[in-house]
């Protein structure tokens, strides 16, 4: 998504109809433990990977592609380019074993907790993203309740806590839900193909609002606009503030200004402005995340960096790559490319995250981040008559970081037709008792926030042992 002169204060949630409505009360939810200071990186590949070239594949002496019939998996990998080997990857000090598209991430299998042989119950695009996105199955496709970020967010600040954090939930190239009430935690989207654009998000673009006459001479001042932002709250009328404020809708618009203005006084934009010689980070992001790329997935992640490193959000969900709905021939050049570029910039990210210092907290910032890796669902396991893959509900994803076990596999599918598995909440092996649960994202989401103090009760589900540490 990029941002064409959209509003900071629509952004942040100033005054608009949905503020208003959302004032239906939320119930409490009781915490079984205070919050954690965590941070949370969520991490989107558009389009339904292929988790047979990647995160669930199969010995190809074991399932070769001409028992097709008899084991529903057809490989295919005879199919890829020269530069993909056609044997399992070794994760490095580990035993997990990966596709041949994994690129880089093998390196932090030991740093992995893989989760395979989950449902998605949809093969739909749109149902399946917001299904990840929001712990629960939308409405036909209606996202329903928040955003994970912002369900973060919202607790927090529902409960009086302190985010320090300028942007309660930073969302980048990716959808954003909220349904609640605190104004202080309504998502901020921005988008990463124009980083000029990303760049105005944090400055003068928040002010749309006084016109493009305005907008061309506070790109021009020193301040970025600050104390033109200043003058214009100082100059408002407010007109029947008790009337307005019945609902609250005085108050949130009013929250909303004093947070933009607290942004653009930090300057916020110029950790974003990878083309700049004025950005400390600038040659680094060059070299590693190929961040002059603009829309990439080192952009993407180089953003999510920036966003963590100098804790402008504590809750960042970013879309890394797309294009992956490859159901044509076009599979065997495109899903393996597609998925070793996205997984390359991951493993980049999380080698920084594993060593810059966390500034505020102490440690390393992976010591207070956990990272969920997901897709909407997956792909078949068998090729169709025009050489790609269709749909699959069977789904894998991966987690990082505080949290979380490491260098763990939890779940399985089957070895004919990859299908989910049910398993002991404790161990997370394959189970036959009754009380087995084949996982879903609802779970995995849930897992995540009980284990950082969150609340679980939005996503009507419970976590499981196995994906705790």
């Amino acid at each position: 998504m990029n941002l064409s002169r959209r509003s900071l204060f629509r952004a942040l949630g100033s005054l608009t109809a949905s503020t208003a409505l959302a004032q239906l009360a939320r119930p409490g939810v009781a915490n079984a433990a205070p919050f954690e200071d965590r941070s949370f990186l969520f991490v989107e590949f558009a389009g339904a990977w292929d988790i047979t070239m990647s995160l669930d594949p199969r010995d190809p002496g074991q399932f070769p592609d001409s028992a097709r019939d008899s084991t529903r998996i057809e490989l295919g990998w005879n199919r890829l380019p020269q530069e993909y080997s056609r044997a399992l990857v070794p994760g490095t000090n580990s035993a997990l074993r990966f596709g041949p598209a994994i690129g880089r991430l093998a390196t932090q299998a030991s740093n992995m907790c893989l989760v395979r042989g989950m449902s998605m119950d949809t093969l739909t695009h749109p149902v399946g993203t917001r299904y990840f996105l929001t712990g629960k199955p939308p409405a036909g496709l209606i996202a329903r309740g928040n955003s994970i970020g912002s369900e973060l967010a919202d607790q927090l600040v529902t409960a009086g806590r302190p985010l320090p954090e300028p942007v309660p939930h930073l969302v980048v190239d990716s959808e954003s839900y909220y349904a609640g009430s605190q104004t202080k935690a309504r998502p901020f989207r921005t988008g990463s193909r124009n980083i000029y654009q990303l760049v105005l998000s944090f400055r003068e673009d928040a002010f749309d609002v006084f016109g493009d006459a305005v907008l061309r001479g506070m790109s021009t001042t020193a301040d970025g606009g600050v104390n033109l932002s200043r003058a214009y709250r100082a100059a408002g009328k407010t007109c029947d503030p008790v009337g307005l404020n019945a609902l609250g809708a005085h108050d949130s618009y009013r929250d909303a200004q004093l947070q933009v203005a607290a942004m653009l006084q930090q300057d916020l934009g110029r950790l974003f402005d990878f083309q700049s010689l004025s950005n400390p980070d600038a040659i680094e992001l060059f070299t590693r995340y190929r961040a002059d790329r603009l829309g990439t997935p080192g952009c993407v992640a180089a953003v999510a960096r920036q966003a963590l490193k100098y804790h402008v959000s504590r809750f960042v969900s970013v879309r890394l790559q797309d294009g992956l709905d490859t159901h044509t021939g076009r599979w065997a050049a495109e899903q393996p490319r597609l998925l070793r570029e996205g997984f390359d910039a991951l493993t980049t990210l999380l080698e920084d995250l594993q060593t810059i210092d966390d500034t505020r907290r102490g440690g390393k910032l992976i010591d207070h981040t956990t990272v969920v890796v997901f897709s909407e669902f997956s792909r078949t396991p068998y090729l169709n008559a025009a050489g790609g893959r269709d749909h699959s509900l069977t789904n894998a994803c991966m987690l990082f970081g505080a949290g979380v076990p490491k260098n763990r596999v939890v779940g399985a599918s089957t070895d004919v037709g990859m299908e989910p598995q049910p398993v002991d909440e404790v161990t997370g092996q394959v189970s036959s008792a009754a009380n087995a649960v084949v996982i879903k994202p609802e779970q995995v989401l849930a897992s995540v926030l009980e284990s950082a103090g969150f609340s679980s009760a939005p996503l009507r589900a419970s976590g499981l042992r196995c994906l705790k540490a």
